[in-house]
Formats: structure tokens, C-alpha cells, sequence
């Protein structure tokens, strides 16, 4: 396999690792909204996946599979903001009231998130704690 050559169709010049990334987010991304849940044991593994990991967050939350907490809770501690942020809005998503004691864990997180609105990790914590509380 090669680069891409620039036909004009496609802008730019998309070498095959650009690609192939893109490819795997786009993938990612229709798993999630397909919520199949045959799925789910192909996306856990890639919760360590530095280049989709936040995407799967989003897509086991997606597809609404219990199988899929554990997982997002260990990504809880993952070192990117961004997926403990994702992975937060998951485990909500879920009702995943086994996840309360780590989401407390995170209230003194004060890391922003640089994508979109600027949240912090704890804002998004507290507010998970709160809906899952009342969904007890």
C-alpha cells in the first residue's frame, strides 16, 4: 500500500497512516451509533488505544451495555482528561451506580478539557454523581 496521490476529488494529500486513522475513528464511531452490542468486546481492548480511546468511552456509552462498566471505570484513571471526561458522561449514560465511589475520586480533578466548551473533569464528576444518585 501507498500514500493517497492528490486527485482533486479528495483535498489534500492523505498519506495511509492519515487514512488508516481516520479510518478507525470513523469505525469507532459507527459502532456506537449502531449500539450493537456484539460489539462491545471489540471495543473494551481499545479503552488503551491512545488514538480512539475516547471515542470507544463514547461508543460502549452509546451502545448501553453493562458489560462495558468495569472497563470505563478503570478508564476513570486514564492520564488523557479527555477520556475520564468521556468515559464519566459513559458511565452516566449507563447508570452505573458502581462507578460512585470512583466519580467521588474525581472532584478535586481540576484538569480542563481543550476540546469544545472548557470542562473541568470535576464539573463533570459532580454532575454524574448527582443524576446517578436520584436514579438510585
Amino acid at each position: 500500500m501507498s500514500d493517497r496521490p492528490d486527485t482533486g476529488v479528495v483535498p489534500g494529500n492523505w498519506s495511509l497512516r492519515a487514512q488508516i486513522r481516520a479510518d478507525r475513528h470513523y469505525a469507532v464511531y459507527v459502532l456506537g451509533e449502531l449500539k450493537d452490542k456484539r460489539a462491545v468486546p471489540l471495543l473494551i481492548p481499545l479503552l488503551r488505544d491512545e488514538g480512539i480511546n475516547f471515542e470507544v468511552a463514547w461508543a460502549l456509552g452509546e451502545i448501553g451495555d453493562d458489560r462495558a462498566v468495569s472497563p470505563l471505570i478503570e478508564a476513570l484513571h486514564d492520564k488523557d482528561p479527555a477520556v475520564r471526561l468521556i468515559a464519566i458522561h459513559a458511565l452516566e449514560k449507563l447508570r452505573a451506580s458502581d462507578a460512585l465511589p470512583h466519580l467521588h475520586a474525581l472532584l478535586n480533578e481540576y484538569e480542563k478539557i481543550h476540546y469544545a466548551a472548557q470542562v473541568l473533569v470535576a464539573e463533570a464528576a459532580k454532575a454524574a454523581i448527582a443524576a446517578l444518585e436520584t436514579k438510585r
